[in-house]
């Protein structure tokens, strides 16, 4: 039996929330397409010093030595992820494949358009039960379209809406529902599959078999 060793970096705190269950959840998929059975291990999150992203991948490339595979999380920040590939991705990659020292080399990189709440605004139902609403998609202000997700300016914000249309008739004092409380939930909950409709996904999990590949627990 092989054993699959992750660590991750992220731009924040609850991105750390969300990616780590949706990178090891990713992985356990793609490895049942794997010839012998892969034990996934809990992906490891690492904290970096460094402010400038390529010096922070290469530290944590560094740290990383002991992991089969690195995910490097950053969010487009843009309605499309070239700028966030060609200046951060790419060139924080190719910094550590030309570094002769113990580092992990094996390394896939994690970018949502245009941020990570994206990814959990996938399935409307789940959110809600999230949340801890029935009202409708019309009250809460979610009408937005499942294909049209990637082209939401700031996705943050429309869940933090729902969240106060959700509970606008509630008495103050009542709990409500915080973002913050939706990201490992929602990492949890959200189907997979429902996620391969968003293009951002699709290249992680893609990025994520290669990765496979080149351990040699997949074939081409």
């Amino acid at each position: 039996m092989n054993v699959l060793t992750i660590a991750y970096t992220t731009e924040g705190k609850t991105d750390k929330r969300f990616l780590g269950n949706v990178i090891r959840r990713t992985f356990e998929e793609i490895a049942w397409e794997c010839a012998g059975e892969i034990t996934v291990y809990d992906p490891q999150h690492l904290e970096v010093s460094e402010h400038n992203f390529i010096n922070q991948v290469t530290e944590a490339a560094l740290e990383a030595k002991w992991a089969n595979v690195l995910c490097v999380h950053t969010d487009a920040d843009d309605s499309s992820d070239n700028a966030a590939f060609n200046f951060k991705i790419n060139p924080a990659f190719d910094n550590i494949n030309n570094n002769d020292g113990n580092i992990c080399k094996n390394l896939v990189a994690v970018v949502p358009i245009t941020m990570t709440e994206a990814w959990m605004l996938i399935n409307k139902d789940i959110l809600k039960d999230e949340i801890g609403t029935t009202k409708t998609n019309n009250e809460l202000q979610l009408t937005y379209r499942i294909n049209n997700i990637e082209n939401i300016a700031n996705p943050k914000d429309l869940i933090t809406v729902a969240i106060r249309e959700a509970y606008i008739d509630v008495p103050r004092k009542r709990f409500k529902t915080r973002l913050s409380d939706l990201y490992s939930p929602l990492s949890q909950r959200i189907l997979l599959d429902e996620l391969l409709h968003l293009s951002s996904y699709r290249k992680f999990r893609e990025a994520a078999r290669r990765a496979l590949i080149e351990l040699n627990y997949l074939n081409e």
